[in-house]
């Protein structure tokens, strides 16, 4: 049933970004034309999950016109949340180095509204130099080599075979290896080894083929290009998993599983059924709800009485913890999320609501009147984040309706019948 839903969000996303959502086997992307590379050397972009029904490609997302239209691919640069998962991946280390950026990162997942800025390269630099340096403490284990035996630059060499095609998500040319291996050889000739690999760490992870998730096009002539199985296992991994794709999916990438539509399925469905799925998916509704305007929730306590500076949290482990039930444990169904005549809860926000049902510190489905409530859109949370601090704010929430389940602004209003003899009269 998760499997469902996520595909139901998927063709949700697509609907709202004006893309036609297709069946999720082998992706496409469009070859961005000179002008669009011009526009696009310093902007980041979305995801473009869309794939064709066919193996062939020549009936996918024919819109009426014969017309493909699977959206444009440039670089994307990786989230805070895919760099940390990354790093950690790539050299097991968990401390989450990336929570540090200061990048100012818009709630949101739209590349396009995150662009490179000096201040964030600078950033970045500082924290490649904090993971290199953590990384290097235990040169034998990080190279999988005895510098002593098998001598300190084939051990490089060899680890950089391995590493750089990891970090980069795809093959990697002989002369990204030679430029990169330089890097060390420099750096060795007037420092120690371990000062040597730890600046060919830091040049890896401040590289542009670490910091972004780059297609590249196989065939750049036609305008839509087929992706190869490797760029199509890494968009499934970080849909899915938010990070690099692991040994699995690079082995059935280049098995040919991902040829099929079969194949795709089979690999999302194990990658779902993994506990590393849940915090993607949650993070996924979490934006879309906005719950990040929870932070700066301010209520007059005159008109508001009850509340303190610890209801926000409680409302946002509500509707997590909601979404999390309707999907793991219930029906994964759109109607239940949307409709549900329940909640999650504990004794503290139970109380806030006048409820009963909930008597622990954890979060407990609770039953809710269904003459008032009815799913997510009726959680604290989505209502206070768009009222004001002094009233509630009808206009705020049907807008948020209008532009996040519809997908659609304010319509525009009909030209009024203006002549001076009205102007006149009134």
């Amino acid at each position: 049933m998760i499997v469902r839903m996520v595909i139901v969000v998927l063709g949700f996303t697509l609907a709202c970004s004006g893309t036609p959502p297709t069946s999720p086997n082998q992706g496409l992307a469009s070859t961005p034309s000179p002008e669009a590379e011009d526009d696009e050397d310093d902007e980041d972009d979305d995801d473009s999950d869309d794939s064709d029904d066919s193996d062939d490609g020549s009936d996918a997302l024919d819109c009426g016109d014969g017309t493909i239209r699977p959206g444009r691919a440039p670089m994307r640069r990786l989230t805070v949340i895919e760099y940390d998962n990354t790093i950690r991946d790539l050299l097991g280390d968990d401390s989450s180095p990336a929570q540090r950026l200061v990048d100012a990162e818009p709630k949101t997942d739209n590349v396009d509204a995150r662009p490179m800025t000096p201040l964030l390269a600078e950033q970045y630099m500082a924290v490649a130099e904090d993971v290199a340096a953590r990384a290097v403490t235990d040169l034998e284990a990080l190279l999988a080599c005895d510098p002593t035996v098998s001598g300190e630059d084939p051990c490089v060499e060899g680890f950089l075979a391995e590493f750089l095609p990891r970090a980069y998500r795809r093959p990697v040319e002989a002369t990204a290896l030679d430029s990169m291996i330089e890097v060390y050889r420099i750096v060795r000739a007037a420092a120690p080894y371990d000062v040597a690999v730890s600046a060919l760490l830091e040049a890896v992870l401040q590289s542009p083929g670490y910091l972004y998730r780059v297609e590249l096009a196989v065939d750049t002539g036609p305008a839509v290009v087929r992706l190869d199985n490797g760029q199509l296992a890494s968009r499934l991994s970080y849909l899915i998993w938010s990070t690099m794709p692991d040994s699995t999916r690079l082995s059935a990438a280049g098995s040919g599983e991902l040829d099929t539509d079969a194949g795709v399925e089979e690999q999302a469905r194990r990658m779902l059924a993994d506990p590393r799925a849940r915090p993607t998916v949650q993070r996924f509704f979490a934006n879309w709800a906005e719950l990040h305007k929870l932070e700066d929730l301010v209520k007059d306590l005159t008109v508001f009485p009850d509340y303190h500076d610890g209801i926000p949290d409680l409302f946002r482990t509500e509707t997590l913890a909601f979404i999390d039930e309707v999907l793991y444990e219930g029906d994964a169904s759109w109607v239940t999320l949307l409709t549900a005549p329940w909640t999650m809860a504990n004794e503290e926000l139970a109380a806030y609501y006048g409820l009963e049902g909930a008597e622990d510190p954890a979060f407990t489905r609770i039953e809710r009147d269904p003459r008032y409530h009815a799913g997510l859109l009726t959680h604290g949370g989505v209502l206070a984040s768009r009222d004001r601090a002094y009233e509630t704010s009808p206009i705020h929430r049907g807008m948020f309706v209008r532009a996040g389940l519809i997908c659609g602004g304010p319509g525009s209003l009909p030209e009024p019948e203006i002549s001076w003899s009205n102007i006149l009269v009134r």
